[in-house]
């Protein structure tokens, strides 16, 4: 998944600088496919896992999107007004179906050049459902959730970087 960030402003909050960050993630995926003939398998990740606006504190927090869509933050952290979601990716394959053991990399790294933040406690499909699941089901809808780690300082700008999806017939 790509991830982004930008500086949208600066605001002044009792004498203090607070920057203002969009954070969004977007898949890359690989498929593993078995050796079997006549299976087909593909993965579709049409939604970006986005944090939207943080506005940073000047302590080091984290904000947290789950796998049902909801945001949370820990600490003195604050968001503001755009859009958040959580990650989807749709997984499908051909007849006969199989089981298909569908992982997630953990940790991602961000980087704006000179700063970076982490992405962490990714949960694929249930706020509680970790980093590897094993469905049985010729579609499958994925969706992801993840907590990104805001440092102390944390630098405004545009953060980019990725994690992995995969999907493995079993």
């Amino acid at each position: 998944m790509d991830i982004s960030a930008k500086s949208t402003d600066k605001t002044r909050q009792k004498g203090k600088a607070i920057g203002k960050t969009i954070v969004q993630l977007s898949a890359v995926t690989l498929m593993n496919l078995a050796a079997t003939p006549a299976l087909a398998q593909a993965i579709n990740c049409p939604q970006p896992l986005n944090f939207g606006d943080i506005i940073t504190c000047g302590a080091a927090n984290s904000v947290t999107i789950s796998t049902n869509g909801g945001r949370s933050t820990t600490g003195c952290l604050s968001t503001g007004s755009a859009p958040f979601t959580n990650g989807r990716c749709i997984i499908t394959q051909g007849f006969p179906t199989r089981p298909i053991q569908i992982s997630v990399s953990s940790p991602a790294a961000m980087t704006n050049g000179t700063s970076s933040m982490s992405v962490t406690a990714f949960n694929l499909i249930t706020p509680a459902g970790g980093t590897i699941r094993t469905v049985s089901a010729p579609f499958v809808d994925v969706p992801i959730g993840a907590s990104l780690n805001v440092g102390n300082p944390q630098a405004s700008g545009l953060y980019n970087g990725s994690f992995t999806i995969n999907a493995v017939l079993q």
